[in-house]
């Protein structure tokens, strides 16, 4: 049987996502950074399209794609469950490819937070990355 590690340092079946302390955190610190999110949002056409059916497909497929996990960690030979799907072009720069599963990357919080961060000091080179990512699975500079 497999094993991981949770962030306590719980061991976990390599099934679970975290432990049941650490899930209740998870899902509230998720849902307190959710709602600021929204609070401070300006884009009323992306926060639609967000909550959009055709987005829900496209998220799962891309999801299904991915099985489910974080690619960049998974570029890294760490096993990390997804919890976003990212635009690489992101919708208020490219709002055309916000289908487009070519623009689309599975990310697990950490990771998508770093590509944020590093997109602020070369956005064209990490999306260059990323869409090589998709297309190979490896990456080199995350």
């Amino acid at each position: 049987m497999l094993y991981k590690l949770c962030r306590c340092g719980k061991v976990l079946d390599y099934t679970q996502k975290y432990c049941n302390d650490c899930s209740k955190k998870f899902e509230e610190q998720n849902r307190e950074r959710y709602r600021h999110y929204k609070k401070n949002r300006k884009d009323k056409k992306e926060q639609r399209f967000y909550v959009s059916k055709e987005w829900t497909i496209i998220r799962d497929t891309v999801k299904q794609r991915d099985r489910g996990l974080c690619k960049l960690c998974l570029s890294k030979c760490n096993i990390t469950y997804m919890d976003t799907v990212h635009h690489i072009e992101e919708l208020k720069d490219c709002w055309d490819k916000r289908l487009d599963p070519g623009n689309l990357i599975s990310l697990c919080e950490s990771c998508h937070q770093k590509v944020h961060e590093e997109y602020k000091n070369n956005k064209l080179d990490i999306q260059k990355e990323l869409e090589k990512l998709i297309e190979r699975g490896v990456s080199r500079k995350f």
